[in-house]
């Protein structure tokens, strides 16, 4: 089993604004499956994949910029 995250990369239109912007996929497979679904068996307040990875996310960048 890999033990990598995969993350891609695209641009969209934003209907709004005409602007250019970026968007992200994540792939969930492999340890980081295994990972993350422990988590989320042990808490149940996120919900999901999107609400973990989100939340991981915003408290890595805060830890980073302090």
């Amino acid at each position: 089993m890999k033990n990598q995250v995969q993350i891609f990369e695209d641009e969209f239109l934003n209907e709004n604004s005409g602007e250019a912007v970026k968007g992200v996929t994540v792939v969930v497979d492999g340890y980081f499956k295994q990972v993350l679904d422990t988590i989320l068996q042990n808490e149940k307040s996120y919900g999901g994949y999107t609400n973990l990875i989100a939340n991981a996310l915003a408290r890595g960048i805060n830890k980073t910029i302090k």
